[in-house]
């Protein structure tokens, strides 16, 4: 009975880590999308500009994860400072790629494969960084700090490893949709098509966002008592230290 006790609160915790690593990763990428979106147009990289673009992702981030890691004692202002560096080089090196794709490939005669392959690379890199930043904070709670590194890396490599599939499934919904279109063409589905990049990379940052919460949950799990701690979490200080 304790046994099946202990299993349901560790599956409660989880559930609830992963929910609010969920609206982290969410709330930060829609605010980010909205500056983007509205930025002027400029010819040149600034990478200050893209740390500042990717300041609502880690803000975020860090806010969602420090609700429940609190219990620990964990340092509000600190834990959100380091999470806001990593998600600002994890940005800042994908865009740098990105950006410059096309001058890679007019300039230096390297093909989209290579850049394609470089801008997956950065996922993992920044995953590398957002975890070791997060590990200073971590080191007095968890005594493997290579294992909520790994959990990052492991976490943002995923993306990059099915967006093949992942672009397959979207080919084949977006041919079926084209078909609905044909076969039911009084009815206004076009604004399906329009959101298809959104829907493919809002697929991705889900699966990334409950991949790295269920590796960084259980770690939290094992090798601390905040599940205990979470038990009474009414306790718990309301305001940041």
């Amino acid at each position: 009975m304790n046994e099946n006790k202990a299993r349901e609160t560790q599956q409660q915790f989880l559930v609830k880590w992963s929910v609010l690593n969920l609206l982290g990763w969410f709330v930060g990428m829609v605010f980010v999308s909205l500056i983007l979106f509205n930025l002027e147009y400029t010819n040149k990289f600034s990478a200050l500009k893209m740390i500042l673009i990717s300041f609502p992702l880690g803000a975020s981030l860090g806010m969602f994860q420090w609700f429940m890691l609190k219990r620990l004692g964990i340092n509000f202002l600190l834990w959100v400072l380091v999470t806001v560096l990593g998600c600002g080089v994890l940005v800042t090196l994908y865009f740098w790629i990105n950006f410059n794709s096309f001058e890679f490939r007019m300039k230096y005669g390297i093909s989209y494969s290579i850049i394609n392959l470089g801008l997956a690379i950065t996922l993992p890199v920044g995953g590398a960084i957002i975890g070791s930043l997060q590990s200073i904070v971590m080191q007095k709670h968890i005594s493997r700090l290579d294992l909520w590194i790994r959990a990052y890396i492991f976490g943002l490599l995923l993306p990059s490893i099915i967006t093949p599939l992942s672009t397959l499934v979207k080919s084949f919904f977006l041919n079926l949709l084209y078909a609905l279109l044909y076969l039911f063409n009084n009815i206004d589905l076009y604004f399906l098509v329009d959101l298809r990049w959104l829907i493919f990379f809002g697929f991705l940052m889900i699966i990334t966002a409950i991949f790295i919460s269920i590796l960084t949950g259980s770690i939290l799990l094992k090798q601390t008592n905040i599940n205990s701690i979470t038990m009474n979490a009414n306790k718990a200080p309301a305001f940041p230290r």
